[in-house]
């Protein structure tokens, strides 16, 4: 995705990138929240 943001974005697939902020971002968060030390907070607790 980066690359195609970056070089081609007139051909960027809105939806998609949609999708990645609104879905897989948070589901990543949740994966890696157990790996972190208590004291980081994470985006929603700032």
């Amino acid at each position: 995705m980066r690359d195609n943001l970056i070089h081609e974005y007139d051909d960027t697939n809105l939806d998609e990138v949609w999708k990645t902020s609104d879905q897989d971002i948070p589901e990543l968060l949740n994966l890696i929240e157990p790996l972190l030390p208590n004291q980081i907070p994470l985006l929603g607790e700032l």
